[in-house]
C-alpha cells in the first residue's frame, strides 16, 4: 500500500524521474497563466473588453391599442401596486405590536418583583440585633427574625443579610427592567413612525386607483388603516383578526389584477384586431436572374392565381407603382402593412367613440395600405391573397 502510493507521488513530482510529463515538450510544462493574463487568438481583439463601450439597444415602441387598452392597462398596474402597498403594511405594524406584547409582560413581572419585607430604616435597626436568639418553643412572629433549626440550634435567626440581599437584588431587577422598558419603547416609536409615514401614507396615496372603477375596495381599506392607526392591538387581535382581514383584501386585489384586468386587456386587443392580424409564411426567394424571370408573376387582373410565385421585389415609391427590389425591401412593407392594420382598426375604436379628430388620419392610412398592397401584388408577393382583396375593394 505504501509503495503504490509512493509510486503515484512520484509522478507528480518534477525532480523524480517516474514524472508522468518529463517526455513532454517543455511548453506542456509551462503553468497556465491566471487572472486572464492569457487571451484566446480568436478573441485577442477582446483583450481590454472592459474599457468597450456598452451596447444600448433601443427600447421596443409601446403598443397602441387605442385609449381604453392604455386605461385599462394602467389600471392593472396600479392595482398590483395597491397589492404591495397593502402587503407593505404588515411588518411595521407587526413590530408595533410585538414590542407592545414585550411591554404589557414586562410591566407585569416589575408589578409582582418582590421587595424587601421591611424599609432601610428597620433593616439598619436589624443590623446591630443579634444573629441569633436561642428558643426552645416558638414565642410569636419577630419582625425581621426567622424561628427555625439551624447551625446553632432551635431559635430565632437574624435575616438581615437575607433581606439586604433582596433589596439588592430587586434594585438590580429594577434597573434592568427600565433599560428593557426604554429599549422597546424606543422599538415602538420606530415602528410607529415608519408604520404612519410611509407605510400607511403609501397606501392612501395608491387608493385613487380604485376611485371611479368597479373595484369597491376604499373603504375596506380606510377600516383596516383605522384599526392598524388605533393603537392598543394585541398579538392575538392582529394574528386572528386584522391579518386574516387583511389577506382576504389582498386575494381580492390579486384576483381583479391577474383574472379580471386580463380579461378586460385581452378584450379590448381582441377588439382592435390585434389578435386577428394572422403573419403570412415567409416566401423563399431565388437569387438568380433567370429564375427570378420565370416566376415572375402576371400584372393584376391577368392569369391564375395558382401560377403566381412570389418574385422579388423592390421598395415603392411614396405615390406607389411596380417594384423590382429584393426581399428586405418586401420584408419592410410587409411590416408596415401589419402596423397599419393593425393602427386602422385602433383607430376605427376611437371613432365610435365619438373621437373624430382621427378620421382624417385614419383615410390616409387606408390608402397608404392599399397602395402598398398593390405594390406587393406588383412584385408578385402574396398575389392571391391581395388581388382577392383589391378586388373587394
Amino acid at each position: 500500500m505504501l509503495e503504490s502510493d509512493g509510486a503515484f507521488r512520484e509522478q507528480f513530482d518534477r525532480s523524480s524521474e517516474n514524472f508522468h510529463g518529463k517526455d513532454r515538450p517543455e511548453e506542456y510544462l509551462k503553468p497556465v497563466p491566471l487572472n486572464g493574463a492569457k487571451i484566446p487568438e480568436k478573441m485577442e481583439a477582446h483583450r481590454d473588453w472592459k474599457k468597450l463601450a456598452l451596447r444600448k439597444d433601443e427600447p421596443a415602441a409601446p403598443l397602441d391599442l387605442g385609449p381604453e387598452h392604455a386605461a385599462a392597462c394602467k389600471l392593472r398596474d396600479d392595482l398590483l401596486k395597491l397589492k404591495k402597498c397593502l402587503i407593505a403594511l404588515c411588518s411595521p405594524l407587526e413590530a408595533v405590536v410585538k414590542a407592545n406584547d414585550k411591554l404589557a409582560e414586562i410591566e407585569t413581572f416589575a408589578a409582582t418583583e418582590k421587595a424587601a419585607p421591611i424599609s432601610k430604616e428597620d433593616l439598619a435597626t436589624l443590623e446591630q440585633m443579634p444573629d441569633f436568639v436561642p428558643k426552645d418553643e416558638f414565642e410569636g412572629a419577630r419582625s425581621g427574625f426567622s424561628f427555625k433549626l439551624g447551625p446553632q440550634g432551635t431559635g430565632y435567626y437574624n435575616m438581615s443579610k437575607e433581606m439586604k440581599a433582596m433589596e439588592a437584588g430587586a434594585a438590580r431587577s429594577q434597573k434592568a427592567v427600565e433599560r428593557k422598558r426604554k429599549t422597546l419603547q424606543k422599538q415602538v416609536d420606530q415602528a410607529t413612525k415608519r408604520l404612519e409615514t410611509q407605510a400607511v401614507a403609501e397606501l392612501s396615496e395608491q387608493l385613487f386607483c380604485v376611485d371611479g372603477t368597479k373595484f369597491r375596495l376604499r373603504k375596506k381599506i380606510e377600516a383596516l388603516i383605522k384599526l392598524a392607526l388605533a393603537g392598543g392591538m394585541s398579538l392575538k387581535t392582529y394574528r386572528e383578526d386584522w391579518s386574516v382581514q387583511q389577506k382576504r383584501l389582498t386575494e381580492q386585489i390579486f384576483r381583479y389584477h391577474s383574472v379580471d384586468m386580463l380579461a378586460e386587456i385581452k378584450a379590448l386587443k381582441n377588439a382592435a384586431g390585434f389578435s386577428l392580424v394572422v403573419p403570412l409564411e415567409t416566401t423563399t426567394l431565388n437569387s438568380t436572374a433567370e429564375t427570378n424571370k420565370e416566376n415572375a408573376a402576371p400584372e393584376v387582373g391577368g392569369g391564375s392565381a395558382k401560377d403566381a410565385v412570389p418574385a422579388p421585389a423592390a421598395a415603392p415609391a411614396a405615390t406607389g407603382g411596380a417594384t423590382d427590389g429584393n426581399a428586405a425591401d418586401l420584408t419592410a412593407l410587409r411590416k408596415e402593412e401589419q402596423v397599419l392594420e393593425k393602427e386602422i382598426k385602433a383607430l376605427a375604436i376611437a371613432k365610435d367613440a365619438a373621437l373624430s379628430k382621427f378620421e382624417a388620419e385614419a383615410a390616409a392610412k387606408e390608402e397608404r395600405l392599399r397602395v402598398i398592397r398593390e405594390d406587393l401584388v406588383k412584385g408578385g408577393h402574396y398575389k392571391s391573397h391581395y388581388q382577392a382583396v383589391l378586388k373587394e375593394s
